[in-house]
């Protein structure tokens, strides 16, 4: 905590991480810094010493937003409220497509937050069944009784929701009928290739997502193949900036929230800039290079991986420091970026 006099234009501050010592005073004593107040603003800040604060507000400055960079387009994943209903296992999807391969239109790859990890998902072979709402009322040509309708094209789709009804009936969250989702928007976003992340980690942990996975609710789509943006995203550089607005929960997560990963500042290039071109092109490689070593890695032998992680381990510090260069860090910066 601090305190300050009226007209000091510093006061000092301390992180207190533990209650097992015996004077206070003395504690703090030895942890303090001093925090200029006129670097803190109306928005959401963090008591970090002089040196840190004018590097956060230099790097906030730097280029633009990534909901400008993005064109605003980041979504959240959609809400079933009955995933008992809605998502099903690998082994139900395949039963239910092996009778009627129609529904297979109707039944999407799905991911949850913790299936998403840096430049890498690990799927855990789930599918959420997708009837938007209204989806019926079209295709059917708004005849009477359309569940009788739903039932004759995907009887066997219907026999699993049906035994769901009762609790899909009661959900407030639910579209123009009961086996439809609620009302979204953003289904087409997810069909693309794009970039994905979850709503509580560590660190950055974006990854590309080729294969037109669906999210739930604890995980974010940007709707840009960038591996550009992705380097730039996964970089120590994001994870410093990003820890000193966000909120830390147990274990040392922080949660990434949307407003604040939108107001992420993202390097713009100067395609008319050589040297822009140049960092440009390296991080794509990079990236591409990082993606190429995750790919397969799970049927990997230990001695195997221990080869791919000492090169993932490479590549990330190649990524990392060209980022600095691209935010044109000093040796100094880096310094307070890699001391945390």
């Amino acid at each position: 905590g601090g305190v300050w006099a009226g007209g000091e234009k510093t006061f000092a501050a301390a992180q207190v991480d533990t209650l097992e010592f015996a004077s206070l005073r003395e504690h703090v004593a030895g942890r303090r810094y001093a925090v200029d107040r006129a670097m803190l603003d109306d928005g959401e800040w963090a008591l970090v010493d002089e040196s840190t604060q004018r590097l956060i507000a230099r790097l906030n400055h730097h280029g633009v937003s990534l909901k400008e960079f993005i064109d605003g387009k980041m979504f959240i994943g959609i809400k079933t409220a009955l995933n008992k209903a809605f998502v099903i296992s690998q082994n139900r999807y395949e039963e239910i497509v092996s009778e009627e391969p129609q529904s297979r239109q109707l039944m999407k790859p799905y991911l949850v937050g913790r299936d998403i990890k840096r430049f890498l998902l690990t799927s855990r072979n789930r599918y959420v069944i997708v009837v938007p709402d209204g989806w019926t009322s079209q295709r059917s040509g708004k005849q009477d009784g359309n569940w009788d309708w739903f039932r004759a094209n995907y009887p066997r789709l219907a026999d699993h929701l049906q035994s769901f009804e009762a609790a899909a009936r009661k959900r407030t969250d639910q579209g123009e009928y009961w086996w439809e989702l609620r009302p979204c928007s953003y289904y087409d976003a997810f069909e693309k290739e794009k970039i994905v992340f979850p709503d509580i980690a560590t660190r950055g942990q974006f990854a590309i997502d080729d294969s037109g996975f669906y999210l739930d609710m604890t995980g974010f789509a940007i709707d840009s193949n960038s591996r550009y943006l992705l380097g730039i995203l996964n970089s120590r550089l994001i994870t410093f900036l990003f820890s000193k607005s966000s909120s830390e929960i147990r274990g040392g997560f922080l949660r990434w929230k949307r407003q604040y990963v939108n107001a992420l500042p993202i390097r713009t290039i100067d395609f008319d800039n050589p040297a822009d071109v140049t960092m440009h092109v390296e991080l794509v490689a990079l990236v591409e290079r990082m993606l190429a070593l995750h790919k397969g890695y799970a049927g990997l032998t230990d001695v195997q991986r221990s080869v791919v992680d000492a090169q993932i381990a490479r590549v990330d510090r190649a990524i990392d420091g060209l980022v600095y260069r691209l935010y044109g860090l000093s040796e100094g910066e880096v310094g307070i970026v890699e001391g945390g």
